[in-house]
């Protein structure tokens, strides 16, 4: 399997635009925010690489890829738990603490792993996004047609909700990327 460094350059990118961004934040720099945009290119990287999944069990995909994610944060915010309990027991309540845990939201000094949740949210629509996909991936028009569609879905479906639209459909933006450029590969064929 030949291996992608334009998509390694892209991660490494975004990857020096965030830590950028939170050293810029710690000084209080307002163009930090400018950088912020490290968390859309991984987003849209991640939309592009699942994009070429064949998913063969929505609940198992869902499974793997929560698992992937939350067991390695669980861990981690079990050690935050614990840190500030001995240190700083001031920072700690318990609706925090179980919002956190269900990554709803984050904990005071962790606020920078609020993209968790998102990701969840890319994941579990990923089965949906391979529908759309299949449905329409051999005519351009309605690819086209079906990802706006799909991305002005997500954003009214998310004025209710404490998400931000525009995250999730980077995800969702990507991942048609990933499968317009397959479709044209196959027409080449």
């Amino acid at each position: 399997k030949e291996q992608d460094y334009g998509i390694s350059f892209i991660r490494l990118f975004a990857m020096f635009l965030i830590i950028t961004c939170h050293i810029l934040q710690y000084y209080d720099i307002v163009y930090a925010w400018v950088l912020n945009v490290g968390v859309q290119i991984f987003l849209i990287v991640s939309g592009y690489l699942y994009g070429a999944k064949k998913i063969e069990s929505t609940l198992s995909f869902i499974k793997k890829q929560f698992k992937k994610i939350l067991i390695p944060y669980w861990v981690f915010l079990s050690l935050v738990c614990i840190t500030y309990y001995i240190f700083h027991p001031y920072y700690l309540n318990i609706k925090n603490i179980i919002l956190s845990y269900l990554s709803v939201d984050t904990m005071l000094g962790i606020e920078h792993l609020w993209f968790i949740e998102y990701i969840l949210v890319c994941y579990a629509i990923t089965p949906l996004l391979n529908i759309v996909r299949d449905k329409y991936i051999n005519n351009a028009n309605n690819l086209a047609i079906a990802t706006l569609v799909t991305m002005a879905c997500i954003e009214v479906l998310c004025i209710p909700l404490p998400l931000k639209g525009i995250y999730i459909n980077c995800f969702v933006f990507g991942y048609f990327l990933k499968n317009s450029e397959k479709r044209d590969m196959l027409k080449k064929k």
